[in-house]
């Protein structure tokens, strides 16, 4: 049976990874919007290796032509909408790099949202069953 954990007066329990996957792109520092207004800060990411990310001297490792759909997935997991652009305001392609802006998602598009994360969930549960169940199995005749 569970117990509660008791701390001292002022005192804050933090949790530390242990083992567990951490991500190595800061997607929640890139998706940060402002209370009032909802919308995030303009921000141009800088394709780099994966030693440059990790030491924060670049945001991405990956070929900047898979990043937008890896945005977009993490937004949606944290019930954000991302705007992704190859382009700088001047309409020239950027060559290892791309521009966003996150906002968070309005009351709509989280219903939405938690619809379709439903509706792939139960897809996903329906392919999980074994085939040659009883109920998939053919029906053999009676010799």
């Amino acid at each position: 049976m569970p117990k509660p954990v008791t701390l001292k007066k002022g005192q804050a329990f933090e949790f530390k990874n242990r083992g567990g996957f951490a991500s190595k792109y800061s997607w929640d520092d890139w998706f940060k919007s402002d209370p009032k207004t909802g919308k995030g800060q303009l921000l141009q990411l800088v394709k780099g290796s994966d030693e440059q990310v990790t030491k924060k001297e670049a945001d991405y490792s990956v070929e900047t032509d898979a990043m937008p759909a890896k945005i977009k997935t993490a937004a949606r997991k944290r019930y954000k909408v991302v705007r992704v652009s190859t382009r700088d305001a001047d309409g020239a392609k950027l060559t290892d790099g791309i521009i966003i802006q996150a906002r968070d998602m309005t009351a709509e598009e989280r219903t939405a949202e938690d619809l379709k994360r439903a509706e792939e969930k139960a897809a996903g549960e329906e392919t999980e069953e074994a085939p040659g169940t009883p109920a998939e199995a053919p029906a053999t005749e009676a010799a």
